[in-house]
Order: structure tokens, then C-alpha cells, then sequence
């Protein structure tokens, strides 16, 4: 619980990922529970990962929550709900939708290569690559990204889970390069993994407390339920 745990490590991603496309989070509630209380390593996807395989536990004691339910209300109105379990067991599911006055559109996996899904309720079919790519006029990808994935105006591009991390891994490395060189800010700082972590923490701080929380309360430590303990094993917080 102290590192983190699975909802964190996985869930400020996909916050980060809410926040980008809804905007600001003004209240959540929600519930977690740690339902494995061993995890168990499963096979590695290969390549970069299948590496450091050998070197870790078949399983591990877990003390970090691994399953939530939660409800977020945005900022701008939009009402979010949000089912995150890495201890569920069977194939994997999982998808991202968002529901608009005039369609919906379903988000494709990360790295995956395959384009966003959009429905138009004028049409009832999901539009195509082109269609797509002629809502978005002005969408184009810089330089380097064009080089690495294939073009400027892509709505899929070909590529393994592993050899699009190494992409990407690539990318953020040279923004962070640029950014050093011409003193820009990167499109990611530090105010934007703060928003994200604030999101995840808020729905564990939540559940630990038992109602709804304004996010400005979680991210000024006015609420620290959930925190606090981690922060005593930490050395960070005693009793005084």
C-alpha cells in the first residue's frame, strides 16, 4: 500500500487519459477493497519485459486496495463512472466510452494501433478512417511522432504493444530533450500527474471515509484518511 498498489500504478494513467478528454474533476465518491490478498505474477508480454521476469516472486502479500467502483462529477457538468478491478479473474475486459447530446465515442486500447470508434446518432454506424480524419482538419502529428508511426494524419498505425512503448518511450524522451534545450514546458508536467493522482487517491480517500469528497479537499490534504498511514510507514507523518 505504501508503493502505491495496482489501482494507482494503473489508474493515474487512465485518470490523466478522463481529464484530457472531460477537463476537471470536482467531486468523487467511491469504493475499494482488496479482494487478492496475494498477487501472483502473470506470464510477461515478451521482449523488454520477459527480461526482468527470472528476477521477481511468483507472488507477493498485498496491502493496496485492487478493486474500486467510483462516480465522478467534472467540472463542466459531465457525470463519469468508473469500474477499475485488477483482481478480477477470467479474460480481460475493459473499454472506454463517452456519451455526448449527439453520439458516442468508445476509445481503442492503448498501444494498440487501432482507431477510436465514433458514432454519429445521425448516421447509426460508426464513421470510417477518412470520415473521421475530415472531422479533425487541423489534426496533423509533429515531425518526429509522422517518422516513428508512419505519417502526419494517421487513424491507425501497425505496430506490436512493444515496439509502440519503445515509440512512445522514444517521444517523451525527446520532448523532455526539447523542452531542456528551448526551456518549454513538456506536455505532461508536473500539474498534470499532480490532477491525475489526485483523482485516483480521491476515490480510495472516499471509500475510506464513506462519502463523496470535492477533489480540492484531497488535493489540499484537508481529507487524508486514506494517506495517512502510508505517510507514517513512510516517516513522513507521526502522531504528534
Amino acid at each position: 500500500r505504501e508503493e502505491g498498489g495496482p489501482l494507482l500504478d494503473v489508474g493515474v494513467h487512465l485518470a490523466d487519459l478522463l481529464l484530457y478528454f472531460l477537463g476537471p474533476v470536482r467531486e468523487v465518491f467511491g469504493l475499494a477493497r482488496l479482494v487478492e490478498t496475494r498477487r501472483r505474477r502473470t506470464a510477461p508480454r515478451g521482449g523488454f519485459y520477459a527480461r526482468f521476469a527470472a528476477e521477481l516472486p511468483d507472488s507477493v502479500a498485498a496491502t493496496a486496495p485492487d478493486a474500486w467502483l467510483a462516480t465522478l462529477e467534472f467540472e463542466s457538468g459531465v457525470w463519469g463512472q468508473w469500474v477499475q478491478d485488477m483482481a478480477a479473474h477470467g479474460p480481460r475486459v475493459g473499454g472506454t466510452s463517452v456519451f455526448g447530446s449527439e453520439g458516442r465515442l468508445d476509445l481503442p486500447g492503448v498501444r494498440s494501433g487501432t482507431p477510436l470508434s465514433l458514432w454519429r446518432d445521425s448516421s447509426g454506424e460508426s464513421l470510417s478512417d477518412d470520415a473521421l480524419l475530415e472531422m479533425a482538419p487541423d489534426f496533423a502529428l509533429d515531425d518526429l511522432t509522422a517518422q516513428l508511426f508512419g505519417g502526419e494524419r494517421l487513424a491507425r498505425y501497425e505496430a506490436e504493444f512493444v515496439a509502440a512503448d519503445r515509440r512512445l518511450i522514444a517521444l517523451e524522451i525527446a520532448e523532455l530533450a526539447v523542452a531542456i534545450e528551448m526551456d518549454t514546458a513538456v506536455e505532461v508536467g508536473p500539474d498534470e500527474g499532480e490532477a491525475a493522482a489526485a483523482v485516483v487517491l480521491g476515490v480510495l480517500e472516499s471509500s475510506e471515509v464513506g462519502r463523496s469528497l470535492a477533489l480540492a479537499d484531497v488535493s489540499s490534504g484537508a481529507v487524508s484518511a486514506y494517506q495517512d498511514p502510508i505517510d507514517r510507514v513512510l516517516g513522513l507523518l507521526d502522531d504528534r
